[in-house]
């Protein structure tokens, strides 16, 4: 993953049907335009979690 110049290994996993509705709406506040793609189709847009992978721990 690459986040501006800080490149790390992540994970990504679709969002949990509990965490969904949460990340849906900081989602749609920042880009308005993904309601109306939703309205759209007939299937539900997922949401995909990216986060850093755990480092390893070197001993």
């Amino acid at each position: 993953m690459q986040v501006e110049a800080e490149v790390f290994d992540a994970v990504a996993h679709l969002a949990a049907k509990d965490e969904r509705p949460r990340l849906w709406e900081t989602m749609t506040g920042i880009w308005p335009r993904c309601t109306g793609y939703q309205r759209e189709m007939t299937r539900q847009i997922p949401v995909v979690v990216i986060e850093r992978a755990a480092m390893p721990h070197l001993d």
